[in-house]
């Protein structure tokens, strides 16, 4: 499955209106300022991340065994020719304590070296970090930053949005429900997986505070939800913790929480080539 992802931003030092005079139209757009200038930061920055995972086969299965997972990862954004959003990657460094092999690709040099990286180089890397999953087939879309791009200005109109909290609150709380085709994420074979969820959004800065986004594929339900927090050392608000969850139609759950810290800023971007 090949997916667009997106992203999560910096809060500029502005604080703008009281949250009580703004429209929705107003924190929209500053969401999606937000956002666009994110696209810029995220493909300069690399982070640890540190997810486990746990696996609850279907109670009915007597011969099922529930299973956990550990990996430590390095992860990165780059961004594709063209595109407005930057791509989350994960390079599994280590599951359940033991180191993986010297065969594996460095993120950091790959993708934050001196020569331009490919996308069948970066390709190799999600398929990697995705055959770790403890859940049925590989997937590639449990990526802190997934749904923030969803608030670029050249993708909101593919979605309907609806307030949920008071117009006068600090941080607005907004469901939305994806409508165009082709769908940003999409099965194997092309056939459209449609979004929904909702986001936080703090109304004077636009600021991005956290995401929930559901899917349902092939009878999987999905539901990933991202918390960001403003990170001193980068001066940016950045992901902090990821959840996840995924339930088959036959009763297996797999349920995961990832933890980022140690986030460094390289000088050179990174930019995949075709």
């Amino acid at each position: 499955m090949r997916v667009v992802w997106l992203l999560a931003w910096l809060v500029s030092g502005a604080m703008p209106d009281q949250a009580s005079t703004l429209s929705q139209k107003a924190v929209m757009a500053r969401a999606g300022t937000f956002v666009a200038r994110y696209a810029d930061e995220l493909p300069r920055l690399v982070a640890t991340e540190t997810l486990s995972q746990e696996l609850t086969p279907d109670p009915d299965n007597k011969s099922g065994r529930s299973a956990a997972r550990r990996l430590v990862a390095e992860f990165a954004w780059v961004t594709l020719p063209g595109e407005s959003e930057a791509i989350g990657f994960r390079d599994v460094i280590e599951v359940d304590g033991q180191p993986v092999g010297p065969e594996r690709r460095r993120l950091v040099e790959l993708l934050h070296g001196s020569r331009e990286a490919s996308w069948s180089h970066a390709r190799a890397i999600l398929e990697e970090g995705a055959r770790h999953n403890l859940a049925p087939g590989s997937r590639n879309f449990n990526l802190p930053t997934v749904a923030v791009f969803f608030l670029h200005p050249e993708r909101q109109a593919r979605f309907s949005w609806k307030r949920r909290s008071a117009a006068n609150a600090p941080v607005w709380e907004l469901a939305f429900r994806e409508r165009s085709r082709p769908t940003l994420v999409r099965r194997g074979d092309g056939r459209p997986v449609f979004s929904r969820g909702r986001v936080w959004i703090e109304a004077a800065t636009g600021a991005i505070l956290r995401t929930d986004l559901e899917l349902e594929f092939e009878r999987v339900d999905y539901a990933l939800t991202t918390r960001f927090e403003r990170v001193a050392a980068m001066d940016l608000v950045l992901p902090v913790r990821l959840d996840e969850r995924y339930e088959s139609p036959d009763g297996v759950v797999v349920e995961g929480t990832a933890t980022y810290s140690n986030y460094r800023r390289f000088q050179t971007g990174a930019r995949l080539v075709q």
